[in-house]
């Protein structure tokens, strides 16, 4: 082979490695920039807590199953667990023997509504229908006020709202348990907890418009 014949094939050879080259690091490009795309588009969405627009108490998540009902109400539906030692047990699964479950109860566990334990809602007792009667009318007018600096768009659907709303926790008042939040503030919310027919599942009702929502 002479001497021009291999420069040329070498020259040829060279050539054809750098267009190898070149189209593998644009394929590692364009699958780096895909693999940064799906990483984004995989990114969790954000949960959202619902405060107390005057303690600002966390009341409840929209981790749970939640219906609005006459645009008045969020109905919050929950179930019965136990936290053990600070850890909700319907999290990890509960597969302790009862021995292991009495210790635990007798160590401090809680068994309640998840709802009510993950927020730290306190339970309120000796609640006539009076009582109630007097709380609502001053709560409500809290929330018209504080709508009408903060929301007045809303302000006639709550009106139009209330009433309907009251007569069916009125309704209903011999069955409810109450709650306030975690700080007890007497100007929040007396969010109500019933049972489902079967006895077993437990709901909330939180007013609509005492409510915050908050990313996190």
């Amino acid at each position: 082979m002479t001497s021009s014949s291999w420069n040329a094939g070498a020259l040829r050879e060279s050539s054809s490695l750098r267009n190898r080259r070149r189209s593998f690091f644009s394929g590692s490009s364009i699958l780096t920039a895909t693999r940064t795309c799906t990483r984004i588009r995989q990114h969790p969405a954000k949960m959202i807590i619902y405060k107390d627009i005057f303690s600002g108490d966390e009341l409840f998540s929209d981790t749970y199953k939640i219906n609005v009902i006459d645009d008045f109400i969020y109905e919050v539906e929950g179930k019965i667990t136990t936290e053990k030692g600070g850890i909700d047990e319907s999290v990890i699964g509960a597969n302790a023997s009862a021995e292991e479950a009495g210790e635990g109860l007798e160590e401090g566990a809680k068994t309640g509504c998840n709802i009510v334990l993950a927020n730290r809602l306190n339970s309120i007792t000796g609640y006539t229908k009076d009582d109630y009667k007097t709380y609502i009318k001053s709560y409500q007018k809290r929330i018209l006020t504080w709508l009408q600096k903060n929301n007045p768009d809303r302000v006639a659907g709550f009106q139009a709202a209330a009433g309907p709303g009251m007569k069916k926790i009125l309704k209903n008042f011999k069955n409810w348990e109450f709650f306030r939040g975690e700080k007890m503030d007497e100007d929040g919310m007396v969010a109500l907890m019933d049972y489902r027919e079967d006895g077993e599942t437990p709901y909330m009702w939180f007013f609509k418009d005492g409510l915050e929502e908050e990313k996190v």
